[in-house]
């Protein structure tokens, strides 16, 4: 009884973040930013740097098969193993994201750092992730404004790592809170395809109770930068490390907004209209 209540509930919340009520909400929320569709037909090595198993896949799925399909040359970086997160699935995530990296013929590299932890190593974070950008045209990592402490650990150290001049790309991504615009957005859209054989992967930390939430918000989001009902992949690509680096390194707001269950979507409205109260005091 309680999980078929459970289950209504959750098809409730979806309803409404999904129908009209939820892209008004998403218009007066989410600040207004320039977008235009991501071209990487060019690109022909990338390195996606992830904090934990299943990062890459959340914040960089759609760019991964676009990647893929091309025939880039592809580097994971995953910064930990994230040995803290397990579910009642089990499983290894390392093994996992080996499996994963396996499948779409990346090369999958492991930093070992402590999971939850990257904050207090962001020195030694910083350091070794500069041999994976030589030869790099394409580097994308976690946004400083990401939701999770190792998130925003890792972005800070790239961006400190990343040489001050040169013609490399810089790409930023979110996982599961909206990216709030301050740098110009750039998109992929596609179906939700790929990205369910790629979750598919990470058994032992995704299931639909955390991908769903997930797609809501990014398909919320979508409703007020490109006006449909779409699934869409927004980065920030940058064009000044240096600015970069001092926005990622100033305070933000604590409270990011994070759907973690459609049921939840009270309070997720509720944290939007705080986190842009915070956010425009602060910026």
């Amino acid at each position: 009884m309680k999980r078929t209540a459970i289950i209504i509930l959750d098809g409730i919340g979806s309803i409404i973040l999904l129908g009209p009520w939820g892209r008004y909400q998403a218009a007066k929320l989410l600040p207004p930013a320039e977008s235009r569709k991501l071209d990487v037909s060019s690109v022909k090595r990338a390195v996606i740097f992830a904090p934990h198993p299943d990062d890459e896949v959340y914040g960089a799925g759609l760019l991964l098969n676009s990647l893929v399909a091309i025939g880039a040359a592809v580097t994971i970086v995953y910064a930990t193993g994230g040995q803290k997160y397990r579910t009642a699935v089990g499983g290894d995530r390392v093994e996992e994201a080996k499996a994963f990296a396996n499948h779409i013929k990346a090369e999958a590299c492991f930093l070992g750092f402590g999971d939850g932890e990257l904050a207090q190593s962001e020195d030694m974070l910083t350091k070794a992730v500069q041999d994976f950008l030589r030869g790099a045209e394409l580097v994308v990592v976690p946004a400083y404004s990401d939701y999770h402490p190792d998130h925003r650990a890792l972005s800070r150290a790239v961006l400190r790592a990343l040489p001050p001049t040169g013609r490399l790309r810089v790409l930023m991504y979110c996982t599961s809170t909206p990216l709030w615009p301050e740098h110009k957005i750039v998109y992929l859209q596609d179906s939700f395809t790929a990205m369910n054989k790629f979750f598919a992967f990470y058994r032992s930390s995704t299931s639909p109770r955390s991908i769903n939430p997930f797609k809501i918000t990014r398909i919320f989001h979508a409703g007020r930068y490109l006006g449909e009902r779409v699934f869409w992949e927004p980065y920030w690509e940058l064009e000044g490390i240096a600015n970069a680096r001092q926005k990622a390194e100033r305070a933000l707001p604590s409270n990011f907004p994070v759907l973690h269950k459609p049921m939840r979507w009270r309070k997720f409205i509720k944290e939007l209209r705080s986190y842009k109260k915070n956010y425009n005091e602060k910026v």
